[in-house]
């Protein structure tokens, strides 16, 4: 891990690096790590390569969220597109570049180094090095990079097949929720929002917990597409049905509003903010569950497999060929009726 920062008050740049260098790696599979220009990786049959990168102001204020929840949400949104591939249970390594303003405090600095590293122990990565340079706004970049012994192996998001069944882990909008929350906290007091409700929905907001042991269990169950749900439902399944089909020309989406998981209070929440009843479900991002297209005929083995991690897993339409009736892309519907559920999700150039 290099240092462009000249050191953050008391600290200096070797010692920023140290904060990240406490966790060793595996040295298994790393044979060099932090400290050294670059690292050195052993490798096997083909690797699984993703970057996310959070940014003060756009993915997390600091007088929301601790130190230790932004490094930590940071390694966890980066995990989550591995969990979507159907990998990420077996040698992952993390290299993180961290961008931070010269006057960044010391303390803040060892908790977020601290918050990135627990989140890789936790899922059983390794930070194996990165970059650090002074920077007007404080981000990290995270490159996440997974090993596996088949390269064919990871679900992608372009294979949904007509007549997939679609379902989606867990439960849907509670990290807009909980956005809401911090957002306005004049809001309405409703009694269907106690206050450990109120804290489970704030805390989905801060935190980003990968599904990786849920994306093992469904591609070992014969997913055919697979993808994260960090834009929000109706934008990510857009995803898989404009890539999929013959030659990626698209298949269509139908989804069933009314089935749609939605967390504890998430309905509350949008009732007070004068919401669609179905909106935060279905276009509120960041909530880092899988939606999944798979055969009708493996549903239940795919559900059985999550149900032994405690996560359910809901059916909420099917993949068809586009038609006049059903064009390619996703459809929403509430009764047997065409929803519009308004802007599909998060765009950050929109």
């Amino acid at each position: 891990m290099r240092d462009d920062t000249g050191g953050s008050r008391d600290l200096s740049e070797f010692e920023l690096i140290e904060l990240f260098a406490e966790r060793p790696p595996d040295p298994r599979r790393v044979r060099v790590g932090i400290g050294d220009d670059a690292s050195v990786v052993a490798t096997r049959g083909g690797i699984v390569t993703s970057v996310d990168t959070v940014v003060e102001g756009v993915h997390f204020r600091r007088d929301w969220s601790t130190a230790e929840q932004i490094g930590a949400k940071a390694a966890g949104a980066a995990l989550s597109d591995l969990a979507a591939m159907g990998t990420g249970d077996t040698g992952v390594d993390i290299y993180l570049s961290l961008g931070a303003p010269r006057s960044t405090d010391t303390d803040f600095l060892r908790d977020l180094a601290r918050g990135a590293g627990q989140a890789a122990t936790r899922h059983g990565a390794t930070l194996a090095g990165g970059d650090t340079v002074a920077s007007p706004v404080l981000f990290l970049a995270v490159s996440v990079i997974a090993h596996v012994d088949d390269p064919a192996k990871p679900v992608r998001r372009g294979g949904a097949q007509a007549g997939d069944a679609v379902a989606v882990t867990g439960a849907l909008g509670c990290a807009r929720a909980g956005l809401w929350l911090l957002e306005d906290p004049g809001l309405p007091v409703l009694p269907e929002l106690s206050a450990e409700i109120r804290l489970v929905l704030i805390n989905r907001q801060l935190e980003a917990v990968p599904r990786i042991p849920a994306g093992v269990v469904l591609a070992a169950a014969g997913a055919n597409a697979m993808i994260d749900l960090s834009d929000g439902l109706v934008a990510d399944l857009g995803h898989i049905a404009r890539a999929s089909g013959p030659d990626r020309e698209g298949l269509s989406i139908r989804i069933d509003a009314d089935r749609i998981p939605s967390g504890p209070g998430v309905e509350a929440v949008a009732t007070a903010a004068g919401l669609d009843r179905f909106g935060l479900a279905l276009t509120g991002g960041e909530d880092y569950e899988l939606a999944v297209t798979l055969p009708p005929d493996r549903v239940e083995e795919a559900r059985a497999g999550l149900e032994r991690l405690g996560l359910p897993l809901t059916v909420i339409g099917e993949v068809s060929a586009p038609s006049p009736e059903m064009p390619a892309g996703v459809v929403v519907e509430f009764e047997g009726k065409r929803h519009d559920p308004g802007p599909g999700g998060h765009d950050h150039f929109a």
